[in-house]
């Protein structure tokens, strides 16, 4: 378990996410049925369902990316019952909501869970009778909140994508490696197994490759490489993709 928390950072994120707030909210919903707030005890007893249920969906089909929309939506519904059913005290889940929308959702979400939590708010607030120094307080915490994290969150999605293009792209020629070879056959025989759409592959190896490094230096080895890459690309289509094997060894 641990092992695959390590090698999925989304599904270690909503692990995360939800294990505390399942412990969190779980002791509410009791607390709230004893004190007699049926209302309260039902919204909360809703949230610890859905957190469960989307944990459980997310590590059996390691669909996260859907896992992490249907996680944020659920939330920020409960975060404005909760706000609206026990008043200020609700306030403070709305920090914890929108931290999660930007770190568990596209970030365009995030955008968007900020505008309707802190709108949806302010107007029930206003309806609830709050001064304004308490409104605008809200305000600005939460549009400070909102603009951190999507600062933030903006940073760690450009660094993971660069992350990822080192880890599968080949420095010199721009072609995709071995390792990310390894993935898209993984994808291509998965693909076949379910439609039976077959998939064609090519292994190109360069001859006399060593005599050009010898006469001319690696330098022009490398050139050769990289204009090697480009007549591929030029001459097969937008749905193929050009490998690099190893040294002068290529597959698409």
């Amino acid at each position: 378990m641990l092992k695959r928390l390590r090698q999925d950072m989304k599904l270690s994120l909503i692990a995360l996410f939800c294990i505390p707030a399942i412990l969190a909210i779980g002791p509410f919903a009791v607390y709230r049925f004893m004190e007699g707030d049926m209302a309260m005890g039902i919204v909360d007893s809703l949230l610890v369902f859905a957190l469960i249920a989307v944990l459980g969906y997310s590590w059996f089909t390691g669909r996260t990316y859907w896992a992490g929309i249907i996680l944020v939506t659920i939330t920020t519904m409960g975060v404005l019952a909760v706000s609206h059913l026990a008043g200020a005290v609700g306030l403070f889940w709305n920090y914890v909501c929108i931290l999660a929308a930007y770190f568990l959702a596209p970030i365009p979400m995030g955008i968007v869970v900020t505008f309707i939590l802190m709108t949806g708010n302010l107007f029930l607030g206003n309806q609830m009778g709050y001064s304004p120094e308490e409104l605008t307080s809200f305000a600005v915490t939460t549009l400070v909140v909102g603009v951190f994290s999507f600062a933030f969150a903006s940073r760690t999605s450009l660094q993971a994508k660069q992350l990822e293009e080192l880890a599968t792209i080949d420095p010199l020629t721009g072609a995709a490696n071995r390792r990310r070879l390894e993935e898209e056959l993984e994808i291509a025989l998965a693909d076949f197994q379910r439609g039976g759409r077959p998939h064609g592959l090519l292994m190109l190896d360069m001859d006399y490759f060593k005599d050009i490094n010898d006469r001319h230096g690696h330098a022009m080895g490398d050139r050769i490489l990289q204009e090697f890459v480009k007549l591929i690309s030029t001459h097969t289509r937008r749905s193929d993709r050009v490998f690099r094997f190893g040294g002068e060894e290529f597959v698409v």
